[in-house]
């Protein structure tokens, strides 16, 4: 389940920008303390009791995207990538992802990936160079 979660790094940039949706899985939330060590905290009443400061949320990608899209109107696609080099024999296939954000008018291609994390990894990092930018 590790994979689902943002990097520390990226949830500190979420921050600054202004992300404050509490992860919450029932009676437990996705934090990251000081060190950069995700936890999930459980809650048994008061949200934060026993927590010093310096924790921060650690949401999902899928919660990181629905913020961009929610506060921002900024979307993401990553799209599989296919083709064909026919002029080698065996015929040579080259396969991998592709990101696009796009924004009001503009739409930003975002490299071609090996795999689907790394291509939704770098769409992440784009919409928030984009909000940390405007």
């Amino acid at each position: 389940m590790q994979k689902e979660f943002i990097p520390y790094e990226q949830a500190v940039d979420l921050e600054s920008i202004g992300f404050d949706i509490r992860p919450d899985f029932g009676n437990q939330t996705s934090l990251y303390n000081k060190e950069g060590i995700r936890i999930m905290y459980i809650n048994y009443g008061v949200m934060g009791s026993g927590l010093d400061e310096g924790y921060i949320y650690a949401p999902t990608f899928s919660q990181a995207f629905r913020f961009f899209r929610e506060r921002y109107e900024l979307y993401h696609n990553i799209n599989p990538l296919t083709f064909q080099i026919l002029e080698e024999e065996p015929i040579h296939e080259i396969r991998g992802y592709t990101c696009e954000v796009k924004w009001i008018n503009s739409c930003y291609t975002i490299g071609r990936y090996d795999s689907y994390e790394e291509a939704e990894f770098a769409c992440l990092k784009k919409l928030i160079d984009i909000v940390k930018n405007k």
